[in-house]
């Protein structure tokens, strides 16, 4: 077999194990061909194959994973593999006379006397020997690695608890205005995270996950206070430590910190700043439309626009307020043009 080091530029260890996972599925399938054309050789080749696969791959911990599905698959090829050699020896036992008739119709009675000696109780000609067919030192070294992934991703996840905690309690001080201790528990974060950047540029398939929630988390609170201070969104180069889709993701979840800000701004009847937490979601949803989001993002988007109808029938309901009227906002998706019926407005209190 082929080491993963003459490939290592093509893929990755979950990669060539699940190629070799599949390898012994496939031999399981190529065992039928040949059992159809009675090469009980080449049967007992696979099957000594797949059993030293089976045997390297039982020490590795797939987890609940794809390969831990794969992985089952190794043990019913073995059974199928079994099965086909157990078939072959009961037609090698079979009568002369019927088994003669049988390889007659297969074109293959010139092999009849051959078999027949094997019936007798010769051994088989080619027995495989397995010894050598799988290098076990190449899985060993796959399995460590693997196991030092596994290690890592445990550290990163338990690590990163705490900046998504520190994070999330500076979204809370900020929407009491305690600036201050928000930005204290940012900054610890940030402390907190950067001690396991060694980690992540180790193992760069680490980031997304635990890694990338909790920055994102952290972006939420850092962009949600600094646009509480300076009314301004900060842009990926303040905040250089995130990459494209942890800063679009805290952006997008600021439009909900801001529409909760909307809500308690109204509750005073500030229309001034209601209106500056619309404007400011509308400029947002205006430049993320201009983009093509995928998986998380995409779904995040969705409720950047319940976010915005609901600050304009917040607005809707506080200009009517203002003067001296009350109503319910319209319906979302309402035609803007259509004209209130005689019960949507109410005179004056």
């Amino acid at each position: 077999m082929a080491s993963l080091s003459e490939r290592v530029d093509v893929f990755d260890d979950a990669e060539y194990l699940g190629g070799v996972i599949q390898l012994a599925q496939e031999l399981g399938n190529y065992a039928v061909g040949q059992a159809i054309s009675k090469d009980t050789a080449s049967i007992q080749l696979c099957r000594d194959l797949v059993e030293a696969l089976s045997g390297v791959l039982i020490a590795f911990d797939f987890r609940n994973g794809p390969l831990r599905r794969k992985y089952d698959s190794v043990k019913y090829a073995i059974k199928r593999l079994e099965d086909l050699l157990y078939e072959q020896s009961l037609l090698a036992d079979a009568p002369p006379a019927k088994r003669a008739r049988i390889e007659q119709a297969d074109g293959r009675a010139s092999t009849a006397a051959a078999d027949g000696a094997d019936a007798e109780g010769g051994e088989a000609k080619t027995e495989a020997e397995p010894t050598g067919m799988v290098d076990a030192a190449e899985f060993d070294a796959i399995r460590q690695r693997m196991e030092d992934f596994d290690a890592a991703r445990e550290k990163v996840i338990k690590g990163m608890r705490d900046p998504q905690k520190l994070a999330k309690l500076a979204i809370y001080d900020v929407h009491r205005g305690n600036t201050d201790g928000a930005t204290a528990k940012l900054d610890d974060a940030m402390a907190k995270t950067k001690l396991l950047w060694p980690i992540i540029d180790a193992h760069p398939a680490l980031r997304p996950g635990s890694f990338s929630n909790a920055l994102e988390e952290w972006a939420e609170g850092k962009l949600y206070l600094n646009w509480l201070l300076n009314r301004t969104i900060l842009t990926m180069s303040d905040l250089p430590m995130l990459n494209t889709a942890e800063y679009l993701g805290g952006v997008v979840d600021l439009t909900g910190e801001i529409g909760r800000y909307a809500v308690a701004s109204a509750t005073q009847r500030n229309l001034a700043q209601v209106r500056e937490c619309f404007e400011t979601t509308s400029v947002v949803n205006n430049q993320l439309s201009l983009m093509t989001m995928q998986g998380g993002l995409r779904k995040k988007t969705g409720a950047l626009g319940t976010n915005l109808k609901k600050m304009k029938g917040i607005l809707y309901e506080l200009a009517l307020a203002e003067a001296g009227r009350t109503s319910r906002a319209p319906p979302a998706g309402a035609s803007e043009e259509a004209t209130p019926s005689g019960g949507g407005m109410d005179e004056e209190a």
